[in-house]
C-alpha cells in the first residue's frame, strides 16, 4: 500500500521522475492545467499494475512503458 501522497504540477516533473516515485510506493496527485482549467489525476502502483485515476475514468497499465505513454498524453514532460 502506498506510504505517501505528494501533489505535483505536471510542468514541474518528468515521466521518469514520476515512475520512480510510483515504483517507490508513493501516491502522486498530479495537477494538470489546460485552457485555464486545473484538473487533478491520481497516480499509484499496486503490485505490478500502474493506476491513473482521472476525473472521468480509471486507467490501468501493466507496463512502465504504458504508464509513460499515459503521462506523456497528459502533458508531463518526457524524461
Amino acid at each position: 500500500m502506498p506510504t505517501e501522497s505528494r501533489r505535483i504540477a505536471a510542468t514541474e516533473t518528468s515521466t521518469s521522475a514520476l515512475i520512480d516515485r510510483l515504483n517507490a510506493g508513493e501516491r502522486v496527485v498530479l495537477e494538470l492545467k489546460k485552457l485555464r482549467i486545473t484538473t487533478t489525476v491520481t497516480l499509484r502502483k499496486q503490485g505490478e499494475t500502474y493506476y491513473c485515476e482521472t476525473p472521468i475514468k480509471l486507467l490501468t497499465y501493466d507496463t512502465r512503458e504504458g504508464m509513460e505513454s499515459c503521462l506523456e498524453r497528459l502533458g508531463v514532460a518526457e524524461s
